[in-house]
């Protein structure tokens, strides 16, 4: 009986920081965002579906830290051409 406790309690922090996740990215602050989807995983998850959505949309975290980078990047080359 603990241990289904134990499960379900990791299954609810995990969908906590997944849904707050969520509400910073769609605020497009994806580094906080990223942060929550981490700290869902860190909770240990036995849901399959909820580990692979945390998973999926810290990928989409990365890919949007990655092209605000690369944007970044292009305002200074663009500016010293």
């Amino acid at each position: 009986m603990a241990l289904t406790r134990t499960r379900i309690h990791a299954k609810e922090i995990a969908q906590n920081f997944k849904e707050q996740g969520n509400e910073y990215f769609h605020g497009k602050r994806y580094r906080e965002a990223l942060g929550f989807y981490t700290q869902g995983m860190g909770a240990k998850p036995d849901d399959v579906q909820l580990k692979e959505a945390l998973l999926l949309n810290r990928a989409a975290c990365n890919l949007e830290l990655r092209a605000s980078f690369l944007s970044h990047l292009d305002s200074f080359r663009e500016g010293g051409a």
